[in-house]
């Protein structure tokens, strides 16, 4: 199971780092766009425009920070050993599904396996949380066991 969190892992980074890119190109866009309109002349319509790409200039720095934060999560959980409990890190096999725990970046396939990347605070981490392998797990009216752990 260690060879599949490291392709998890592996594809989640590459992923994180698309995003980031992403984000980065829409960051120098609004730059360009808010020269451009600097340059317009004076006048309520501009002003409005300014104020505008300065709002999403704003949002978009939080998203860039949450996704230097999901980064450095996924690094953390690089350089952890495998682990036998589900805690942060873990990525634990039930008999239903796989989840990562400790960042939030939602579904994933990984060699044609579903695997959900979950924060910390899902509700379905809290019910995980420092189970061993054998141990039942009851969510949302469904009993599953967890099978594995790494």
């Amino acid at each position: 199971m260690n060879a599949l969190k490291t392709k998890i892992l592996k594809q989640l980074l590459a992923l994180q780092a698309d995003r980031i890119n992403e984000l980065l190109l829409y960051q120098s866009d609004l730059s360009d766009a808010l020269q451009s309109e600097s340059k317009s002349t004076a006048g309520d319509k501009h002003d409005t425009s300014r104020a505008m790409i300065h709002l999403e200039q704003e949002k978009l720095q939080h998203q860039f920070q949450e996704m230097q934060l999901q980064l450095q999560r996924l690094r953390e959980i690089s350089e952890l050993n495998p682990l036998e409990q589900a805690n942060f890190g873990a990525l634990v096999e039930t008999t239903s599904d796989f989840f990562l725990l400790g960042v939030s970046l939602g579904k994933q396939v990984v060699d044609g396996r579903v695997i959900y990347s979950i924060g910390m605070e899902a509700p379905i981490a809290q019910a995980m949380l420092s189970k061993v392998i054998g141990d039942q797990l009851h969510f949302n009216g469904k009993v599953t066991e967890i099978i594995a752990i790494s």
